[in-house]
């Protein structure tokens, strides 16, 4: 694992010694007094002997997350080996003032990404007590599944799991919804769909009844262009809630979407439905077919 990565808004660097004020503010917050726990930090050098416990442990890993501008320490980032799960657990704490910004999912999903970049982990969990609704919420978000409910040292807790084909599909399916993008006058990076399909993929749009069908070549062309004439501005198109099987190499997924936008000057927000197929090939998984529907 790295000491040092960097997003777009976020620099995550691991946990240093000096950062025993952040690290006793932190660990006294009321989130995490409530949902991790009291930890018998009170000061500066508390965090500091605190700090050096983590950073002699080989089970355990903190991060540090900074803003870039101002360069300040918002929150943490763990990795920790728990003798009561088989998998490694990743967790996140964040100051009260930048919660609800993103940077827990921004930090966590690069860490994610590397993770699961290698052969050693192959799943991540992720263990919360029942009635820590926001992380459960952003542990959906990033594509972690309910796995059981489980007991220690007399404590209820929900154990979640990521496995990286499900990380690998949750990755593709959102750079496919990205492909779209031309909010902020941004160009839309639609040919970029080549490389996430298969060659043979089949796009279906379904419309009252009646089908559209596409080759790869013959959906591009004519979304590239009202996409940059400017006859649909402002677009944007996400997913909102998803359901992923997986056997062997091939996988499916049921997709709930929103879109919004500009079609001819007329503003527009609408949902819908996208099914998703895909194959594992020698480059990962590839989207082999999609077919989507607007709600009427």
């Amino acid at each position: 694992m790295q000491d040092l990565y960097i997003t777009q808004r976020l620099t995550i660097e691991r946990i240093a010694v000096n950062e025993g004020d952040f690290i006793a503010r932190l660990v006294n917050t009321p989130g995490w007094l409530k949902y991790i726990g009291e930890r018998n930090v009170k000061s500066g050098e508390d965090g500091q002997a605190y700090i050096q416990r983590i950073v002699a442990s080989p089970h355990v890993r903190y991060w540090v997350v900074y803003l870039k501008d101002p360069r300040v320490p918002a929150g943490v980032v763990t990795l920790i080996k728990r003798d009561y799960l088989e998998h490694w657990d990743i967790g996140f704490a964040f100051l009260p003032e930048h919660n609800g910004k993103g940077y827990a999912r921004e930090s966590a999903e690069c860490i994610l990404d590397e993770l699961f970049a290698g052969d050693e982990h192959h799943v991540i969990q992720a263990v919360t007590v029942p009635h820590n609704a926001g992380a459960i919420r952003l542990h959906e978000r990033m594509g972690f599944q309910f796995d059981k409910e489980i007991e220690h040292e007399k404590e209820t807790l929900s154990l979640y799991a990521l496995s990286n084909d499900k990380h690998g599909i949750d990755r593709l399916t959102h750079s496919f919804y990205a492909l779209f993008t031309n909010t902020r006058s941004e160009v839309p990076a639609i040919e970029k769909i080549y490389s996430l399909c298969v060659p043979s993929a089949s796009i279906v749009k379904r419309m009252h009844g009646s089908e559209e069908k596409y080759t790869l070549d013959s959906f591009v062309a004519p979304r590239k262009r009202i996409l940059t004439d400017g006859t649909l501005t402002n677009f944007e198109e996400w997913e909102t809630a998803e359901e992923t099987i997986i056997i062997n190499d091939l996988a499916s997924r049921h997709s709930r979407y929103r879109k919004t936008g500009s079609l001819e000057g007329r503003e527009f927000t609408t949902e819908g439905t996208k099914q998703f197929q895909y194959k594992r090939t020698s480059e990962g998984w590839k989207i082999s077919s999609v077919v989507w529907e607007d709600d009427i």
